[in-house]
């Protein structure tokens, strides 16, 4: 039977079970572009980026 390979020397087993722990999901990426699409309705589609991006940060 091989010899496991020493706790200091396996940095990619590490790397890889941080990588795979990692639980891909978008909700918050929704959430903030529900937000924008309720502050660019038709009454307000002159807001400049800058001014959309201030008021969507104090939102959440």
């Amino acid at each position: 039977m091989c010899n496991p390979v020493p706790e200091e020397e396996n940095h990619i087993q590490k790397l890889a079970l941080k990588i795979l722990s990692i639980t891909p999901h978008n909700a918050g990426c929704e959430r903030v572009f529900s937000i924008l699409e309720w502050f660019t309705n038709k009454r307000r589609t002159k807001l400049k980026v800058e001014k959309l991006e201030a008021i969507a940060k104090l939102y959440t």
